[in-house]
C-alpha cells in the first residue's frame, strides 16, 4: 500500500499487478546515479558520526567535570553564605570562632568580591584563599604555568602572583608570565603566574594568596570555607557544631559529596536536551521514512499517470530550491525582524499543507468487491514484503530509509552543537 505507485482504484480493488511504474522508476533512477548513491552513502556516514560525536563529547565533558571535582574539593565539609549577595559574609570574629571548633584538623576561609578589569567587558570574580603561593598548583587543576625559576624571579622583583581561570585567560588574552595591575591596588605589580580550569565561575576568576590580599589591605571577611576533621572526628558534630553558631541560618553546607552529586544533577539536566533533539531528531526521520512513501502512494491519484515522472521532477526540483533558497531568506527575515516572523510563516506553511490535504477528495467505489475487505494493515504488511523481496525497491527503501533517519536530523543538531562550539 505504501511504496507501489498505484492509483486509489487499484489499492482498493488489491490489484497488483501493474507494478511497472514503480519497479522502473526505481531501477532506472538507482543504475543511472550511482553518484547520488555514493553521496547518500557519506551523508548517512556523516550523520551517524556526528550523533555519535556528540553522545561521546557529553560523556568526556561529564568524566572531566567529575574529575575536577574530585581535584577542587579535598575537605571534609564545606560552608559559604547564603544568597544575599555580596554583603553577606564571614567576619574575623566568626572566622575565628569557627577555627576554634572541637574535631578540626584545619580551615580555609576565601573571600571573593567583583572585579572590573576591562569596561567592555563583564566582571571577573577576584578570589582570596588560605593557600601558599607555592601550593597553588596542588590544590588547584592548573592547566599551565610559569616554572619554579621565573616565578621567583618574579617574587624578587616585589610583584604578586595571580593564577586565573581558563575563561578569563582567553577572555583577555592573559598568558602566564604577563604583567598586570588591579583597580584594586593601583602602583601593586601583578603577574599570571599559572592558568587554571574553573568550571563554577563561567565569567572567569582571578586568584591570589589570601595572605597577600591581607597584606595590601584588602577585606578581612570570608564568603566561603573548608574544613579538615582531625582523626576520628565526626562530620555530623561538625556540622551540628556549625549549625549552633549565631547566624547559621544563612549559611549553607554540605558535604563533597553533596556538592558532588548536586552538580551532576545540573549537568545532566542542562544537557538532557541534548539526548532529547536526538531522540525528536529520530522521531521525525522515522515520519519521514512512512511519510515519502505514503506520499509516493498518493502521487498518482493526483496527476494522470502518463505526468507521472514530470510531476515527481517538478516535486524535487521545487523541493530542493526551497531548502537552498529558504535559509537565506529566513537570515534575512531574522536578521531584519527577528526571529518571531520566521517561526510565524513557517507555521501558516505548514497549516497551508495541512489544510490541502485536508481539502482533497478522492474518490473509492462505493462497494468492495465481494472478499476484497480493505484492511490497512494487511496491505502495509504485504507492501513490506514485496520491497524486501524485490532485487531494486529493497535497496533503494533502505537507502531511503537510512536518509531520512539520519542525514535529515542534522539540521535539528548542529544548532545544539555550534552553541557549544562556537
Amino acid at each position: 500500500f505504501f511504496f507501489k505507485q498505484k492509483t486509489a482504484y487499484e489499492i482498493y480493488q488489491c490489484d497488483w499487478s501493474s507494478d511497472v511504474c514503480s519497479s522502473d522508476l526505481a531501477l532506472q533512477q538507482l543504475a543511472g546515479a550511482p553518484g547520488q548513491a555514493m553521496l547518500s552513502l557519506a551523508s548517512i556516514v556523516a550523520s551517524v558520526s556526528l550523533m555519535v560525536s556528540m553522545a561521546i563529547m557529553v560523556a568526556s565533558f561529564r568524566t572531566s567535570l567529575e574529575h575536577w571535582l574530585d581535584q577542587i574539593l579535598p575537605a571534609d565539609l564545606y560552608l559559604r553564605t547564603g544568597s544575599a549577595g555580596d554583603s553577606a559574609f564571614l567576619s574575623p570574629a566568626v572566622q575565628r570562632q569557627m577555627a576554634g571548633l572541637p574535631g578540626l584538623q584545619r580551615v580555609e576561609f576565601l573571600h571573593s568580591q567583583r572585579l572590573l578589569i576591562d569596561p567592555q567587558q563583564p566582571a571577573l570574580l577576584l578570589l582570596a584563599r588560605d593557600v601558599e603561593p607555592g601550593q597553588v598548583e596542588q590544590v588547584l587543576p592548573v592547566m599551565r604555568s610559569l616554572s619554579s625559576a621565573q616565578k621567583a624571579q618574579a617574587t624578587q622583583s616585589n610583584r604578586i602572583a595571580l593564577w586565573a581561570s581558563e575563561a578569563a585567560a582567553e577572555r583577555l588574552a592573559w598568558q602566564p608570565g604577563q604583567q598586570l595591575q588591579l583597580p584594586l591596588f593601583p602602583g601593586q605589580q601583578f603577574y599570571i603566574a599559572g592558568v587554571w580550569r574553573d568550571y563554577a565561575r563561567q565569567q572567569g576568576a582571578l586568584l591570589m594568596a589570601r595572605g597577600d590580599w591581607l597584606r595590601l589591605g584588602g577585606d578581612a571577611s570570608a564568603s566561603e570555607a573548608g574544613f579538615w576533621l582531625a582523626p576520628g572526628a565526626s562530620l555530623a558534630s561538625l556540622r551540628q557544631a556549625l549549625r549552633d553558631l549565631p547566624g547559621a541560618s544563612a549559611l549553607d553546607i554540605a558535604a563533597p559529596g553533596e556538592i558532588r552529586a548536586a552538580s551532576l544533577a545540573i549537568f545532566d539536566r542542562t544537557f538532557a536536551v541534548t539526548y532529547a533533539l536526538e531522540a525528536v531528531a529520530v522521531l521525525l526521520g522515522l515520519a519521514r521514512a512512512f511519510a515519502g512513501p505514503a506520499f509516493s502512494a498518493l502521487a498518482p491519484n493526483l496527476v494522470p499517470r502518463e505526468d507521472l515522472v514530470s510531476a515527481y521532477a517538478l516535486n524535487s526540483v521545487t523541493f530542493n530550491i526551497t531548502r537552498f533558497i529558504g535559509p537565506m531568506i529566513a537570515g534575512i527575515v531574522i536578521n531584519t525582524w527577528g526571529v518571531s516572523p520566521t517561526i510565524l510563516c513557517n507555521t501558516l506553511g505548514a497549516a497551508a499543507f495541512m489544510t490541502s490535504l485536508r481539502l482533497m477528495r478522492i474518490e473509492y467505489p462505493d462497494v468492495p468487491p465481494a472478499g476484497k475487505a480493505f484492511a490497512i494493515l494487511a496491505e502495509i504488511r504485504e507492501g513490506f514484503a514485496y520491497v524486501v523481496r524485490h532485487r531494486g525497491l529493497g535497496p533503494l527503501m533502505a537507502m531511503l530509509s537510512a536518509l531520512s533517519l539520519f542525514p535529515y536530523s542534522i539540521d535539528l543538531l548542529l544548532p545544539s552543537l555550534a552553541d557549544g562550539v562556537y
